[in-house]
């Protein structure tokens, strides 16, 4: 009998994806379906945006590229990322890949093995506990509460450190509660941190546009060295996170681990092109106004399925 690894057993579904196939099903038969199951807006992606990718298949933008991504679009995200948190990074850091499920699933490979905790948001993004399953780590859930704004503590994610934790998973601004850490919790999570150094951070800021009632994203990399900057952390993003389907995305880290995080990236896919810049850059105004037209406020959701 046909027998595949252990490690394919442990790898669970993401739920959504299965409502938005029944869903489909159910369309096809000729019933009327509100699909509440996958996230994603109620808009399609702008004319523009579309237009550029035709453009730039037919200007020749196809074939093989640097297994990093065009050395452009890496300079693109680097100096975003300079402007957004105040932290040079070098676009030799920075890999770009379709999407951000890749660089969470390198990172994760990368410090998960059995015997080693890997700590995660709960309620969290479906892929990080079902890929700390599947490398043979044991998940260590970080609860994240209501009462506290769909935020994490930084008293009890610390206290949840223990020898054994090899990588803490943190998301801000929140998936899929919306909840947005607050600086106070960021800053006494980074000053707890300083005495483990070996620990590694992925720090999750793919919504980190997505910010209503004034709230405020702190990144992670904005904290410089040596009390947090020199530990290896890993950064994914996905660009236009609001255009599903249409989206690449983008990791970066310090060196050895983003080298070593680039060997399964370069595997599972490689070589991502792009639009041209000032097509980006527009999208990205065009996504900011649609998503804040599209969406409640954080945590809104969760409440009114309580009621």
């Amino acid at each position: 009998m046909l027998k595949t690894v252990a490690g394919f057993d442990r790898i669970g579904e993401e739920n959504a994806f299965a409502v938005l196939a029944r869903a489909g099903k159910l369309q096809a038969e000729g019933k009327d379906v509100i699909n509440l199951g996958i996230g994603q807006p109620d808009f399609p992606t702008p004319e523009h945006i579309v237009e550029a990718a035709v453009k730039a298949l037919y200007d020749g933008a196809h074939g093989y590229t640097d297994a990093t991504g065009i050395l452009p679009l890496r300079v693109a995200v680097a100096s975003e990322v300079t402007e957004n948190t105040g932290t040079k990074i070098d676009p030799d850091q920075v890999m770009i890949l379709p999407g951000g499920k890749v660089t969470m699933y390198a990172a994760i490979l990368m410090f998960g093995e059995p015997g080693a905790e890997i700590m995660y948001p709960d309620p969290g993004f479906p892929i990080y506990r079902s890929m700390i399953e599947y490398t043979g780590a044991t998940p260590i859930p970080i609860p994240i509460r209501e009462e506290n704004g769909f935020a994490f503590s930084a008293e009890e994610t610390l206290a949840l450190i223990t020898d054994k934790t090899r990588l803490i998973i943190l998301n801000s601004p929140a998936n899929p509660t919306g909840g947005v850490t607050p600086r106070a919790e960021v800053e006494k999570l980074v000053a707890g941190l300083a005495e483990r150094p070996d620990i590694a951070i992925l720090s999750d800021e793919i919504y980190d546009r997505m910010l209503y009632d004034g709230e405020e994203h702190v990144s992670l990399l904005s904290f410089p060295e040596p009390s947090f900057g020199a530990r290896p952390l890993v950064w994914p993003n996905a660009f236009p996170a609001r255009f599903r389907g249409n989206r690449e995305g983008s990791f970066g880290g310090p060196d050895p681990g983003h080298r070593q995080a680039c060997k399964p990236a370069e595997i599972l896919a490689t070589g991502a092109r792009y639009p041209p810049q000032d097509r980006i850059q527009s999208g990205r105004d065009a996504q900011d106004r649609g998503w804040r037209g599209a969406f409640p406020t954080p945590g809104h959701i969760l409440r009114l399925a309580r009621r």
